[in-house]
């Protein structure tokens, strides 16, 4: 490991700590305390002791499956390990599993519904024991549940405690844990030994690590400057120093504006803009909004610049949006979500069209919901028309979900048959339960 990369030395740091933490403990249960600013380059440690590259003694699986009810997590977590590992075989340099089969045929014969929770909770226990033995035959596999959304703590703890029971010999599960708001501390009571709490705190400064990173390299290059720039923005919001936003804001227009490259121009009014939002500056906001969009509108007609220019202008579209809904102007904020949509679907982006649609559902369904089934009628064909992978990972059953309202009566078979193929027969309820838990954040 190169003892001179910043993210090499906190990467090394937290190895350690594992190695101090779990020397000779039979341990059951680790839970990280990660600051949320920190997660980034815990995942980077992880996915590194997921590979054969690692340093860990341990065999390291680690899935991101959303937890959306407990009756169905054990099924859908089967299914994503199953998928991933179906996707390394033809990358090469994966041996034969003998029960991948087995474990695929038994799970077609179960479903997500809640009558097969005890029968997938007791497949994911036997997938345990039958991938330790193929892959980790002398060391603790260790299962790290990093779920992208929670949407019940107290049922996915419940969970965690009931599989615990089932886990088999020499296999252990990773939670992650907020370290400034600790939601999981009721798994490791001090009485119980195997379940083992590690803490990263000081292990190494996210904001410092970053810093060296982007500011590395020629200090009179545009690229660098401009990054200097962004860190110093960040510092002074950081500390709520307006004053001190504006004068790197400023000075980040300046140094990009003469380098002749208008993506970068246009990105520094983008940035700045962002680091506003917490002091409520809306005037100013919008000026730099505006700026950046005129900057990018000419760049759409060469062939050579338009790719590049949508995108940078869908993000300020979604940015003046976001800002909008913040401001409580919630009908100029879906319009710009829409306009955002459509622009990616001009320039034949259809797939990032519907997170700008998903955003736009969003806003309307709290704060304008006459506006929903308009949305959900137009976003509808155009995701529709995409590849069963591209859906899988762009969260299009809400969208479905809220057409399949509007829709006719004769589209309805095919539409419910392929979304249950997508995303599994409970997939209306999972995506009303996750349209409802939904905070106000946005896919920008």
């Amino acid at each position: 490991m190169n003892n001179h990369n910043p993210i090499a030395l906190a990467i090394s740091s937290l190895q350690e700590k594992w190695k101090t933490a779990t020397n000779n403990q039979d341990y059951q249960l680790i839970r990280w305390l990660i600051k949320k600013e920190d997660q980034n380059i815990f995942n980077g440690f992880i996915k590194l002791e997921s590979t054969t590259h690692g340093s860990l003694e341990e065999t390291f699986i680690v899935l991101f499956t959303p937890f959306v009810e407990a009756h169905n997590y054990a099924y859908f977590l089967i299914k994503d390990w199953l998928e991933l590992f179906a996707s390394e075989i033809p990358k090469g340099g994966v041996s034969p599993w003998d029960d991948y089969s087995s474990f695929k045929d038994r799970l077609e014969e179960l479903s997500p519904k809640e009558h097969h929770q005890e029968d997938n909770n007791w497949l994911l226990a036997a997938l345990l024991k039958s991938f330790k033995k193929y892959r980790s035959k002398n060391n603790k596999l260790v299962f790290g549940l990093l779920p992208y959304a929670v949407a019940n703590e107290k049922d996915y703890i419940n969970w965690v405690e009931k599989m615990l029971a089932l886990l088999p010999k020499n296999v252990a599960l990773m939670l992650l844990d907020d370290l400034d708001n600790e939601k999981y501390q009721r798994l490791c009571s001090k009485e119980l030994k195997e379940r083992i709490t590690v803490s990263a705190a000081k292990c190494f400064d996210t904001q410092n690590i970053y810093q060296q990173l982007a500011t590395a390299g020629n200090p009179d290059d545009p690229q660098v400057a401009f990054r200097k720039c962004v860190f110093k923005m960040g510092e002074s919001a950081k500390k709520g120093n307006k004053q001190g936003v504006d004068e790197w804001g400023e000075k980040a227009l300046t140094c990009t504006q003469g380098c002749g490259d208008k993506l970068l121009w246009a990105s520094a009014h983008l940035v700045y803009a962002g680091f506003l939002f917490g002091f409520k500056s809306t005037e100013k906001i919008h000026q730099l909004f505006d700026k950046g969009m005129n900057i990018m509108h000419p760049m759409l007609a060469s062939p050579d610049t338009k790719l590049s220019a949508s995108g940078l202008l869908g993000q300020l579209y979604a940015y003046k949006a976001a800002y909008l809904s913040i401001a409580g102007d919630h009908k100029e904020s879906i319009a710009w979500f829409e306009k955002q949509a459509d622009l990616y679907v001009q320039h034949q982006q259809e797939n990032l069209s519907m997170g700008a649609f998903q955003n736009a559902l969003l806003v309307a369904s709290k704060h304008h919901s006459s506006k929903v089934s308009e949305i959900a009628e137009k976003a509808f064909p155009i995701g529709y028309a995409l590849d069963d992978e591209v859906l899988r990972g762009l969260g299009f059953s809400v969208i479905a979900y809220h057409y399949l309202k509007i829709c006719r009566e004769e589209e309805k078979n095919d539409i419910e048959s392929r979304m249950a193929h997508l995303y599994g027969d409970d997939w209306k309820r999972s995506a009303k339960k996750n349209f409802a838990v939904a905070a106000e954040e946005y896919v920008l």
